[in-house]
């Protein structure tokens, strides 16, 4: 069994209007995660391999949001202290590892790239993640020298161009979000 780690992530922030809040940074993390169990097949015959890719099942979780993680503006300055609330934040929502890490990078990124564009203070950054977990099973089959051969193939070829034009997530490992090892 072979699985894929793969996460899209969208950020945004805008300037809090509380003037009691002003001088506070906070963070805001939203996350669902998909995971999906994939399928994989291959008829194998003399010198003819046909690869089939059934998803068999895509469970979807709900939106899980922590809280509100206050930086305040020596904390954003500083890169330690910035780096440890992030990885706070990320852990309380049970995220862990090299996973981690990578989102990390990239959270740190949009808090300095926003704290140079509000000054360091009064502004919310969201962070929402769709991780995806793809599963693969494969099985191999010998296939007998049969006449029906040919409708194997014209199957398997429907079916591959179905799975690039209907079945998204059986996808995930070959496009373009990042992935995870």
């Amino acid at each position: 069994m072979a699985s894929t780690e793969t996460f899209t992530m969208q950020t945004y922030s805008f300037k809090k209007d509380n003037a009691t809040q002003n001088t506070i940074v906070t963070l805001q993390i939203r996350m669902r995660h998909k995971y999906c169990q994939v399928h994989l097949q291959t008829y194998v015959d003399d010198d003819v391999a046909l690869p089939l890719t059934f998803v068999r099942e895509v469970v979807v979780s709900p939106v899980v949001t922590s809280d509100r993680f206050p930086m305040p503006p020596f904390v954003i300055a500083l890169p330690p202290l910035r780096r440890r609330s992030i990885l706070n934040a990320l852990a309380s929502l049970g995220i862990e590892g090299s996973l981690c890490e990578c989102l990390a990078l990239s959270i740190e990124k949009c808090v300095i790239r926003e704290a140079q564009r509000f000054g360091y203070k009064g502004f919310e950054v969201v962070a929402e993640l769709e991780l995806t977990t793809v599963y693969g099973y494969a099985h191999e089959m010998a296939a007998t020298s049969s006449p029906s051969l040919l409708r194997r193939r014209r199957i398997a070829a429907k079916v591959d161009v179905y799975d690039r034009e209907m079945a998204p997530c059986s996808m995930m490992a070959a496009s373009d979000p990042k992935k995870i090892v």
